[in-house]
């Protein structure tokens, strides 16, 4: 599908600066994740002083003497601790797949595969078994990447692909982590199932304020909350043309639209405001991040703005009917995708009908 427009860049896109602007556009959700994925560990470690220490992770925390109340530096280390051990190994194992199908096809050597492993593993939970996600990452760059002929040719983001594979393939994996209580597994956060339970049962509930979805205070997967660094990569994507507008616009028309027509029964779920759809969950990293990928989403103007309302309506629907997992955004990502050739189909279709009928074509 046609990439959008970047007609600053003189001379078109090179696929270097396409990989270049990706890795700015997440460099300050991992700047912030090591901060936020190590501040959330060492406070789930100071509330169970007594809990064991359990992996390697825990043991070289344990030996650093890594404390909470000792600042951020304890903090980036204890999240660097998550994330690394899982970014290094990402990387050469999308490196190595890369590489094969590039000698076998006789094609450049490009490094979009650290964009894809850096994206799967912001998706990803903190404490994410290795063995779990390079099985899903090997599949999704042969089966979602190499086979299609790479970069610019796929149907689904390679990344998101491997995300889903995660949570089909293990879906009871660290679901009721004592250290990570408020992450249902590799599926996300529980904010929506607790928010639902307690509108159930009359107690008083709350949503996450703007302060907290923008700058921390929110639980979620690695680089999915908070909203602030995400939104200043969509910034990053938007200048660089690889990020439509118009969809993330889609989004959160379709969020907005949802969740007003929800409140109307005001039960449950359903009573959330709409606004705390963005401010908790996947759902804003996933647009920006994953639904605009250029390869895989609309390329007519109407039809990315069908695509986003579509994904942002479905989340807030998949939401509330589904209290057991409600945070299926990935899913919703990909299942549009998936159509988003049927929806280019169907606005082109469209246009020629209405021309034909104004005698225009």
């Amino acid at each position: 599908m046609a990439a959008y427009s970047t007609s600053h860049w003189t001379g078109g896109n090179r696929l270097e600066r396409i990989h270049l602007m990706r890795l700015l556009a997440i460099l300050p959700v991992y700047l912030y994740a090591l901060f936020t994925t190590g501040f959330r560990y060492l406070g789930a470690r100071a509330e169970l002083p007594d809990y064991p220490a359990q992996g390697w992770r825990d043991r070289l925390a344990d030996f650093l003497e890594l404390k909470l109340e000792s600042g951020v530096i304890d903090s980036v280390l204890a999240g660097a601790l998550h994330i690394l051990p899982l970014l290094i190994p990402a990387i050469l194992v999308c490196a190595v797949w890369q590489r094969l199908f590039a000698v076998n096809r006789a094609q450049r050597f490009d490094f979009g595969f650290v964009y894809i492993a850096g994206l799967c593993v912001l998706m990803s939970h903190p404490a994410t078994s290795l063995y779990h996600l390079l099985f899903a990452l090997s599949f999704a760059m042969v089966f979602g990447y190499g086979v299609f002929g790479g970069e610019g040719k796929t149907i689904v983001n390679p990344a998101l692909l491997a995300i889903v594979i995660m949570q089909v393939s293990f879906p009871s994996a660290l679901v009721g982590d004592p250290l990570w209580p408020v992450l249902n597994g590799y599926a996300g956060t529980l904010e929506f199932a607790e928010y639902a339970a307690l509108q159930a049962s009359g107690a008083e509930t709350g949503m996450p304020t703007i302060g907290h979805a923008l700058f921390g205070g929110v639980s979620g997967l690695i680089g999915t909350n908070p909203l602030f660094p995400i939104l200043v990569g969509a910034a990053v994507l938007s200048y660089a043309g690889l990020a439509s507008v118009r969809l993330l616009g889609g989004v959160l028309a379709g969020v907005l639209i949802a969740g007003l027509y929800a409140n109307l029964s005001a039960e449950g779920l359903a009573a959330l405001p709409w606004v705390g759809h963005l401010f908790a969950g996947n759902l804003v990293f996933a647009a920006v991040f994953v639904a605009t990928d250029p390869a895989s989403s609309a390329s007519t103007q109407s039809g990315r703005l069908i695509q986003g309302l579509l994904i942002g309506a479905l989340v807030v629907f998949l939401r509330i009917a589904n209290p057991s997992h409600p945070d299926s955004v990935f899913q919703v990502v990909l299942l549009v995708s998936l159509l988003s050739p049927l929806i280019d189909q169907g606005v082109t279709w469209f246009n020629i009908q209405r021309r034909k009928k104004h005698g225009t074509g």
